[in-house]
């Protein structure tokens, strides 16, 4: 396991071996939480959801004459949407 070491102002750096498992990159947000016994640090993915239902409505119109996104409400075309993150993220690891 690495060793990090706590900096001026309070900073860390993350080992590249992590991040590099973790598929970190600059400008990346991660969540912290306090634990019992420790602090665990959580990627997350920030985004406007307004604008990414937009964009896949557009993306799956020009592709194809039949959308699957048709008739389903912005929360559900989330859902699926974050689904398929999640579900692609395993396959890399």
């Amino acid at each position: 396991m690495p060793l990090v070491k706590v900096k001026e102002k309070f900073q860390v750096t993350i080992p590249a071996s992590v991040r590099s498992q973790l598929q970190l990159g600059v400008g990346d947000f991660l969540d912290v939480s306090v634990l019992e016994d420790g602090i665990m640090l959580k990627p997350k993915v920030v985004m406007d959801r307004k604008g990414v239902v937009e964009e896949l409505r557009k993306v799956f119109a020009k592709a194809s004459g039949k959308s699957p996104l048709k008739g389903k409400s912005d929360n559900e075309i989330m859902e699926e949407t974050l689904k398929i993150i999640q579900e692609s993220r395993k396959e890399t690891k």
